[in-house]
């Protein structure tokens, strides 16, 4: 069972583009500053990696004997935790940090979520 399958995949796209076109025209008609729909858009992409952490536990996927079911679902929960935490730390560096700086702040979050990860499957391929 695959939770995020092609129509969720193309829905969440659709709504970043979506998101992503109406702050534009927001900007273009004047509304919104440039440095809000830009705050905007960086805190959208944090919750859109605090999805995909809070689907990942989810995934179902065959094992067919090719390793411990426990140790990957565990696995799973940890990157799907750490994304979650990466995330926030994503949208909110974009919501808080100064402007000239909240783009490496939330990079930042998000490249350590991504190491840790890697950190933790590279740890439990070494324990096997």
């Amino acid at each position: 069972m695959n939770i995020m399958g092609v129509k969720g995949a193309l829905v969440m796209g659709g709504l970043i583009i979506g998101i992503s076109a109406g702050l534009a025209g927001l900007e273009a008609l004047g509304i919104v500053g440039g440095a809000v729909a830009e705050r905007a858009m960086g805190a959208v992409l944090g919750v859109v990696l605090i999805l995909y952490g809070n689907i990942i536990p989810k995934l179902i996927t065959p094992l067919a004997g090719l390793c411990d079911a426990g140790r990957k679902q565990a696995l799973q929960r940890f990157a799907g935790w750490t994304f979650v935490l990466g995330g926030i730390g994503y949208a909110l560096a974009w919501l808080v940090v100064p402007i000239d700086y909240a783009a490496y702040a939330a990079v930042a979050c998000g490249v350590v979520a991504i190491g840790i990860v890697i950190a933790r499957c590279l740890m439990l391929r070494t324990i096997v």
